[in-house]
């Protein structure tokens, strides 16, 4: 352009010139806006799928705590059928099993207690997750989710009282016979 001004004799020509130069400019100028709007929109698509991932890991670790919990609930209750189960035998064979029913009965109840909590626990889950956007509903998840998990380990108290407390019927009958069989030995 400014060969072009230097060879410019006239004021006409000139003006042509600064015009030319100008439109060139104003293309360059629409050129880069293009190509920002383009980088911005890219921008935005990738910001969109990593907000898809993000929210597919948290949906997925949620999910995976969850079916912990559930499970640790699922092996609560094969431990309590054992524990009623040998608490029957015990009743068939004449002790006094109230204790350990009463334990058992509160194990139960503590275990029915945690199943209610981590279903509630799975509704804010979903919730969450369906909603657009999930943040706004995390913080009850967390709430729900760990109430879930302090029941749990509550249910989990219930069960080692429950085992103690068969354990309590247990022991007195196993001392008496280890005292027996050393009184006949003696004799």
């Amino acid at each position: 352009f400014r060969a072009d001004m230097k060879t410019a004799s006239t004021a006409e020509e000139r003006r042509g010139v600064v015009g030319n130069m100008r439109g060139a400019m104003d293309a360059l100028r629409a050129g880069i806006k293009g190509e920002r709007g383009e980088m911005r929109e890219g921008f935005k698509e990738e910001r969109a799928g990593l907000r898809a991932d993000r929210k597919q890991i948290a949906s997925q670790h949620l999910r995976l705590m969850l079916k912990r919990l559930n499970a640790a609930l699922v092996h609560f209750r094969s431990i309590l059928g054992r524990i009623d189960a040998r608490i029957e035998k015990l009743r068939v064979d004449g002790m006094d099993v109230s204790t350990a029913v009463s334990a058992s009965a509160a194990a139960a109840a503590a275990i029915a207690e945690a199943e209610s909590a981590t279903a509630s626990a799975q509704a804010a889950i979903d919730l969450a997750i369906a909603a657009e956007n999930p943040r706004d509903h995390m913080e009850n998840v967390r709430i729900a989710v760990k109430a879930a998990a302090d029941v749990v380990k509550e249910a989990h108290r219930a069960i080692q009282a429950a085992i103690a407390a068969l354990r309590a019927l247990a022991l007195p009958s196993t001392a008496a016979d280890a005292n027996a069989s050393t009184t006949l030995e003696t004799d």
